[in-house]
């Protein structure tokens, strides 16, 4: 899995990857879009700003689906591209 929920300290979610650095920004760009598209992906999901401008969710569940999807979607073509 390249995609997986993790839980910060105050019980928000954010995705997670294999990336050093887990910024909305970086990991757009990993995948290939827009930051604008990556966010808008996570708040179809459910996900909130905070004040730095990170993404989080409040529900692991949510995240979990949106992990999901960005592995389906984005993880094949990361696998063979980048391995």
């Amino acid at each position: 899995m390249i995609f997986f929920p993790a839980e910060t300290i105050n019980e928000s979610y954010y995705v997670r990857t294999i990336l050093a650095n887990n910024d909305d920004i970086c990991i757009a760009e990993y995948i290939g879009i827009k930051l604008e598209d990556y966010i808008k992906i996570l708040k179809s999901f459910g996900a909130k700003r905070d004040v730095w401008g990170e993404s989080f969710f409040s529900d692991e569940e949510d995240c979990q689906k949106c992990c999901n999807y960005l592995e389906e979607t984005y993880g094949i073509v990361i696998k063979l591209t980048r391995e």
